[in-house]
C-alpha cells in the first residue's frame, strides 16, 4: 500500500511518499519533496511518481535494489504516471509541447512517444 503524507505550515510544506506493508506495518520512505504526487505501482513492485525535487515536475521510478531513477527531464512538466498492466511501459501527461498531451515510454526511461495531438 502507498501512502502520501503532507506536513508543514504555509511555506514549509513537505510531502512524503511511503510504502507500507500491511502485514507487518513496516514503512519505507520512497520519496520526499514539496510536491510528490500521483504514485503508480507495478506488479513487480516498482513505483513511479511525479516530483518537483529537481525541476518543475518530472517523473521518477523506484525499484527495489536500484534506488530512484529520473525518467524525464523537461522544463514544462510531466504528470500522472501510470504503469501498463505488464509493467513494461508508463503512460503519462506532459506539457512538453506547450499543450497537455498523453505520452508513453518504456519503464526504463527510454525516450517517450506522443500518443495524442489535440
Amino acid at each position: 500500500m502507498l501512502i502520501l503524507r503532507a506536513e508543514g505550515e504555509e511555506d514549509q510544506h513537505a510531502e512524503t511518499l511511503e510504502l507500507v506493508r500491511p502485514t507487518t506495518g513496516d514503512r519505507t520512505v520512497v520519496a520526499r519533496g514539496t510536491r510528490v504526487r500521483n504514485p503508480s505501482i507495478a506488479k513487480d513492485g516498482a513505483i513511479a511518481y511525479e516530483s518537483d525535487a529537481v525541476s518543475f515536475r518530472d517523473l521518477f521510478v523506484v525499484r527495489q535494489g536500484q534506488g530512484e531513477i529520473r525518467l524525464t527531464n523537461d522544463p514544462e512538466g510531466n504528470y500522472e504516471p501510470s504503469f501498463a498492466p505488464d509493467g513494461r511501459a508508463i503512460v503519462f501527461t506532459s506539457s512538453r509541447d506547450f499543450d497537455a498531451e498523453i505520452y508513453v515510454m518504456a519503464a526504463d526511461g527510454k525516450p517517450p512517444r506522443r500518443l495524442t495531438a489535440g
